[in-house]
């Protein structure tokens, strides 16, 4: 499975929000103009210190700039505003990785504590089991994420975090941009990494005593957790532990057809209603975790059925 091709729909919204990540990649004055925007807004969000306007200005902060707020110093402000709300944790983590904080252990422990149910927040243990280069602990790792109820690392709620916070910073822009800008901060800073978990259950790994099991016991759970980005590599894990044209290999397919259907039907543009597609997605985001229920929500807004019709072509993965 190729990630650029699931992530290039956040590209593309993120290309769109020319306040966000075009701005970003300019040079010159539309580089100086970015910063001066990105700095304005954290101080706007300082001036109304919510812990939802605290985080997302963490978010927008420029590290190492004098004359802009501290990302891990706002972020900390957020949490201490409400410590029970295990998403700004994960936010922290984010960020703490990011900037190689010395906190990054503490960080974890706290949000194990907070969300022990979620999967993802033990994904830390896998990785100190793979520098270990112990088999046995890496096959414990991946039991102990699998074995957790659900999996999320809170897409949903820092999606309307964002949106929310840039109704602050930024009143008079519109919801198809807020949105826009929204997704693309999350996309460039708050999806952790996948690899380790993709790298112990290769199908050379699957042999080890116990990993078959914790594999796949991780992969039925990734199936059903909150965004089609790990939906997605769920997949991918699978369809490389089965030969083609096996009856395995081919239920797999279709799951991924099901998924790329949702992907890309949920992620047209119609140019004149931006705004009002926007304004479905955030109010879907609000009421669930799972993305996937957010898809669906958007595909009925279009009028489209909620399965791929036989003759759909999938052209993220034609083979």
């Amino acid at each position: 499975m190729q990630l650029g091709k699931l992530l290039s729909f956040i590209s593309l919204l993120c290309v769109l929000a020319l306040a966000g990540c075009a701005h970003a990649k300019g040079d010159g004055t539309d580089a100086d103009a970015f910063r001066a925007e990105r700095t304005r807004e954290v101080e706007v969000l300082v001036a109304h210190p919510t812990p939802t306007n605290l985080a997302a200005a963490a978010f927008l902060a420029v590290p190492g700039d004098l004359i802009s707020r501290q990302p891990l110093e706002l972020i900390a402000r957020a949490e201490a505003l409400a410590p029970q709300r295990a998403e700004l944790a994960w936010v922290h983590l984010a960020i703490c990785e990011r900037l190689k904080c010395e906190a990054k252990e503490q960080i974890e422990a706290r949000l194990q504590e907070m969300d022990p149910d979620n999967g993802f927040v033990w994904t830390a243990a896998l990785e100190h089991a793979q520098s270990s280069g112990s088999a046995v602990a890496v096959t414990a790792a991946i039991a102990r994420i699998g074995a957790g109820p659900r999996m999320t690392f809170y897409w949903n709620q820092l999606e309307v975090m964002m949106v929310d916070a840039l109704a602050v910073a930024n009143p008079s822009q519109n919801l198809g941009t807020r949105g826009t800008v929204a997704i693309g901060v999350l996309a460039a800073q708050a999806i952790p990494a996948l690899q380790p978990m993709s790298k112990a259950c290769r199908l050379e790994q699957l042999n080890l005593p116990g990993r078959r099991a914790a594999c796949e016991a991780l992969v039925a759970r990734m199936e059903q957790s909150s965004t089609v980005l790990t939906q997605s590599l769920a997949i991918s894990m699978q369809e490389r532990w089965w030969p083609a044209g096996s009856p395995q290999r081919e239920v797999v397919r279709a799951k991924r057809r099901r998924l790329d259907y949702l992907m890309t039907m949920s992620s047209r543009i119609r140019w004149w209603r931006m705004n009002r597609d926007m304004a479905v997605r955030i109010d879907a985001a609000r009421k669930t975790d799972r993305e996937e229920d957010v898809e669906r929500a958007m595909i009925r807004s279009f009028g489209l059925p909620p399965e791929p019709p036989m003759d759909w072509k999938d052209t993220l993965h034609s083979g």
